[in-house]
């Protein structure tokens, strides 16, 4: 396992190594007005994620990963990922 200092959880949800502490929105060209459910989903999905809404398939999709949004309105955020293996994990920072 090698260390990635500079990536955060966004990059290790979305397994896209940047070195650039990548935050949602900035790939297409979207800056966060707040953080809310909303606004950071929607940066998401404009960045090329899929909104699956709150109930996620029971089996893991053929290509890619689920990876969940975790909320403090307002204060930050924090995205974990499903592994193949069903285990939610993270990377912390």
């Amino acid at each position: 396992v090698k260390k990635q200092s500079a990536n955060n959880c966004y990059a290790y949800g979305t397994n896209i190594v940047t070195n650039t502490y990548p935050q949602p929105g900035r790939y297409s060209g979207t800056q966060l007005s707040a953080i809310t459910c909303e606004t950071v989903r929607k940066a998401a999905v404009l960045d090329g994620l899929v909104y699956y809404g709150t109930n996620l398939p029971v089996d893991h999709p053929k290509s890619g990963h689920f990876v969940a949004l975790l909320l403090w309105p307002n204060i930050d955020y924090h995205w974990i990922r499903k592994d193949a293996t069903g285990f939610w994990s993270h990377k912390p920072g």
